[in-house]
């Protein structure tokens, strides 16, 4: 149970009636958290009670029992298997591989993009999920739409599925909305919270041609900034420009100042996305919603996926000249060069090879948060999404999840504007529709 948000006078917890769990205060409730990541709402007296051991008559008895709370119906070989499948030798790869095509004056070849598609081939998983990324979307438009028409091609041999994306700051013109439908090449488009969303007609050619041609649907990548617009405008934005998805990662906030306004931005955004209107899903919810067990998520072993800078077990980076890297931020650190971000090159290294790789090892080993105090104690470890990369970034280090960290506070405090929603019967079932309803596989 965590230490970090106390009840106060709880009772000693039963050993053989309750099952170890972490708890959190959200919306005036208690949100206990199992280790598999099941999770519950309860009253503060319910909690005690629960602590102080549930009768069998007890209101919430048989749903605690079914997600395993009760330490007298534990299943500790099912436990034992979550825990195999959630350790560091269950490693299953990444599931997405971000094509770095410019950077600078350095531009990817058409044979080095052509052994990064082989490669993402050779990646287990039911799909392949590829995303390009430049700053002017003109300059590398041939690679793109090579990349997209081979990765269709791989897709018809191997029978495997593949999605592809340019992720670019630049609206490309509308005139090409019907050529990047027509290759399976979805937009991804970032944009600064603190500007004008700036869609317009063109953003909205490319989702009518995307939903025409059943190719991937254009998505945001909206940064926050302190100067952030309102959310809803946002998200008014988004719905008239025809975009089903918005991506609001909590990896903007740099100090703890910031934290507060971040919240505040990132829960009227859910707020406007669940509200009266076409669909919007917010996707780092709704990945965070997919690392948790079915009745909040995905079957584990579906679990997962392509969110920005979740180092090696969610993605790689290959750069321009094909070296791989254990993700895109890393391959922007300071020490990438030859540091153990540094995994290979395309075309020389095999994926198999990849886990023997001292970088993999220890970035994995870094991501264990039972390694760290903290984390050990945070009711939101099961869904946390905080890569090794993004401590090194704002602390120096890989390891120590510390206790002044901008990533795990605007994390938990993206966590908390999500399940106090959850804790609304009224918005329950929209939020836990978005893990089901992913277009990114």
């Amino acid at each position: 149970m965590s230490l970090l948000t106390e009840v106060d006078a709880l009772p000693a917890p039963r050993a053989d009636r309750v099952a170890p769990h972490r708890y959190r205060v959200v919306a005036g409730r208690v949100l206990a958290v199992s280790e598999p990541g099941h999770w519950a709402f309860l009253s503060a007296p319910e909690y005690r009670e629960y602590l102080a051991g549930l009768p069998d008559a007890h209101p919430r008895f048989d749903e605690l029992r079914v997600k395993g709370f009760l330490a007298q119906y534990l299943d500790f070989d099912r436990l034992a298997a979550d825990a195999m499948e959630g350790s560091l030798l269950s490693w299953e790869g990444s599931h997405r591989l971000v094509l770095t095509l410019a950077r600078g004056r350095a531009r990817m070849s058409p044979d080095t993009l052509r052994e990064a598609v082989d490669f993402a081939f050779t990646i287990p998983g039911p799909a392949v999920c590829l995303e390009l990324v430049a700053a002017d979307p003109e300059a590398v438009w041939p690679l793109a739409r090579f990349a997209a028409e081979y990765a269709a091609r791989r897709s018809e041999w191997n029978g495997r599925r593949s999605r592809l994306w340019l992720r670019t700051p630049a609206l490309p013109p509308a005139r090409r909305a019907d050529e990047y439908a027509r290759v399976g090449l979805g937009l991804a488009l970032v944009r600064d919270a603190a500007a004008a969303p700036g869609l317009g007609v063109a953003a909205a050619r490319f989702s009518a041609a995307a939903a025409e041609r059943a190719a991937p649907a254009s998505r945001l990548v909206l940064t926050w900034s302190p100067k952030a617009r309102s959310a809803p405008i946002w998200a008014s934005a988004l719905r008239a420009a025809g975009f089903g998805s918005a991506l609001v990662s909590p990896e903007a906030p740099t100090t703890l100042a910031q934290v507060p306004a971040f919240a505040a931005f990132y829960a009227a955004f859910l707020d406007a996305a669940v509200s009266d209107g076409p669909p919007l899903r917010e996707e780092w919810a709704a990945a965070a919603l997919r690392r948790l067990p079915p009745e909040g998520g995905r079957p584990r072993e579906e679990r997962g996926g392509p969110l920005p800078g979740v180092d090696v077990s969610g993605e790689l980076c290959a750069a321009p000249d094909g070296t791989l890297f254990a993700s895109e931020r890393g391959a922007a650190s300071p020490d990438a060069q030859g540091g153990i971000g540094a995994l290979g090159a395309l075309g020389t290294t095999a994926w198999e090879e990849l886990a023997a790789k001292e970088g993999v090892r220890a970035l994995l080993a870094a991501a264990e948060g039972d390694h760290h105090p903290l984390c050990s104690q945070c009711a939101y470890k099961p869904a946390c999404t905080v890569a090794p990369s993004r401590h090194l970034a704002a602390q120096g280090t890989y390891w120590g999840n510390l206790p002044l960290s901008p990533a795990c506070g605007a994390q938990m405090a993206a966590l908390d504007a999500l399940f106090a929603r959850l804790a609304d019967d009224s918005l329950r079932e929209s939020l836990l529709g978005w893990a089901d309803s992913w277009s990114l596989l």
